[in-house]
């Protein structure tokens, strides 16, 4: 759970693990390469049609699980949506690019403590 958005980074509820999930991967499995990509949007529209009910945060939150317990190898995500890449070289990019996206975070957050311990330094 992240701090500040404990309402959309909780755990899976049992509906979501129970129900949702088995029907994500399912879905996720014809999404090979960039071409089948689905967006989250699409998945909520698509899911809520046939009664379930799921946010787009949720959406995320349960590929989030699916991606860190190896449930659907090689699910990625760009601009057009998520879909399962086969090209080992543009896996290689993709996690370049979520490191770098990861370093850019983190360089954020030490500048923003240096901003916070110079104010406190000021008082």
């Amino acid at each position: 759970m992240i701090n500040g958005f404990e309402k959309h980074t909780h755990d899976l509820t049992e509906y979501e693990f129970k129900t949702l999930l088995p029907v994500l991967i399912r879905g996720f499995r014809s999404k090979i390469g960039e071409e089948r990509s689905v967006t989250s949007d699409h998945i909520v529209n698509t899911l809520k049609t046939n009664g379930y009910k799921i946010s787009n945060v949720r959406v995320r939150k349960l590929i989030n699980y699916i991606r860190n317990n190896n449930l659907i190898p090689f699910l990625v995500a760009n601009s057009k949506g998520y879909y399962i890449e086969t090209d080992i070289n543009k896996m290689k990019k993709y996690i370049e690019s979520l490191k770098q996206r990861a370093n850019e975070i983190n360089r954020t957050a030490n500048s923003l403590e240096k901003q916070l311990k110079t104010a406190i330094c000021q008082y």
